[in-house]
């Protein structure tokens, strides 16, 4: 059987979803603010990510099997990635966002085997997918500014730091392990400052290119799992599609948005790369991109403010999270079929926002 996982941070609970039926089957509570949600490859596990802890979910009894105590993690909801595993499945890797450490937790023990002092506030991290390196992105670090940490996962140590743009937030690490790409901008003054795609070749920890964008708040990064292309969703409203051979812009899509700044909450791409998937806050929708044209071909009303979003590995349908009000319930998750576009259920939620889902693998 195959279950979706909401998280909602404003009641402190994990919602399970049956995927056949999209009821709710079970409700695991938190200990404190659950802020994300990840599934091991085998789906034995599912680890939740409170501001306190990492909690380790038994898959198959929807039952909490341990409570792994961290130091602290602030929500942010335009940083995509606080915590990740790594692809054996054997470390996680936690950004405590509120101090100066990565946490290191052995997954067999649910104990904690490092903590890696990186000088400053730790915003957002990716792990190479061959296991090698944790990249972590730092914001105005002592003595070295804006800039990427890199941990060698052997050895739990900081080997390198790389420079790049100003106020760094989103790291993203291409599917061959090649490359690391990380959000930021130019170090122009307001209101001239432009977002700045770094890219960072990972073998010799450099940035070996820069991509200019067009407006800066609130970016978040989704790329192909081919790796050719990267799509960087603007809190102003821009879409733009990143050609990962040139390292050059191919296409750049403007939508219309109700309230810019804020506009996106969650981009994804499908499994068949086909399509890309970006929940617009600001106009209470889901956009749909083709990726052979690069052009918008529907927009799903939900009537809602979508605030997370999750496919199901088979590429059959999205999972969408909202924050707002339909009555008597306060945020609903809605099912989308990729097939159709439309919308194939509604699942009630109770008053929270669902700010985190995760699709156990099928």
């Amino acid at each position: 059987m195959s279950f979706v996982y909401a998280a909602k941070i404003m009641t402190n609970t994990i919602n399970v979803i049956d995927v056949k039926t999209n009821y709710i089957i079970a409700n695991i509570q938190s200990n404190l603010l659950p802020l994300d949600i990840k599934v091991i490859p085998n789906g034995q596990y599912v680890y939740v990510l409170t501001a306190s802890s990492v909690l380790t979910i038994d898959h198959k009894t929807h039952q909490v099997v341990s409570n792994t105590r961290i130091i602290n993690v602030g929500f942010d909801r335009f940083i995509q990635v606080q915590f990740a595993i790594t692809s054996d499945a054997q470390f996680i890797y936690v950004i405590n966002n509120v101090s100066t450490v990565v946490s290191v937790i052995d997954t067999k023990t649910s104990a904690i085997i490092a903590n890696i002092d990186v000088g400053s506030s730790p915003r957002s991290l990716t792990i190479t997918p061959d296991d090698k390196y944790v990249y972590v992105v730092i914001s105005q670090a002592p003595n070295v500014g804006d800039t990427v940490f890199v941990i060698d996962i052997k050895k739990n140590v900081v080997i390198a730091t790389v420079v790049v743009g100003h106020t760094p937030t989103n790291i993203l690490a291409d599917p061959s392990g090649c490359y690391v790409y990380v959000i930021g901008t130019t170090s122009d003054p307001l209101p001239n400052t432009l977002p700045l795609l770094s890219v960072i070749d990972t073998k010799v920890h450099q940035v070996v290119s820069t991509i200019q964008l067009s407006t800066t708040t609130n970016n978040l990064l989704a790329i192909t799992s081919n790796g050719q292309y990267i799509y960087v969703a603007n809190g102003d409203g821009v879409i733009t599609c990143i050609d990962a051979k040139k390292h050059d812009v191919s296409a750049s899509i403007m939508i219309n948005v109700m309230s810019p700044g804020i506009a996106f909450s969650a981009i994804a791409v499908t499994p068949n790369n086909k399509q890309v998937y970006v929940a617009s806050r600001s106009n209470n929708s889901v956009i749909v991109m083709d990726t052979k044209t690069n052009t918008v071909t529907r927009s799903i009303d939900i009537g809602e403010t979508p605030s997370s979003m999750a496919i199901t590995p088979d590429g059959r349908y999205v999972y969408v999270g909202t924050e707002s009000s339909i009555s008597p319930f306060d945020s609903s998750i809605y099912v989308i079929d990729l097939k159709t576009n439309a919308i194939k259920s509604t699942i009630f939620i109770d008053r929270s926002m669902v700010n985190a889902l995760a699709v156990v693998p099928f």
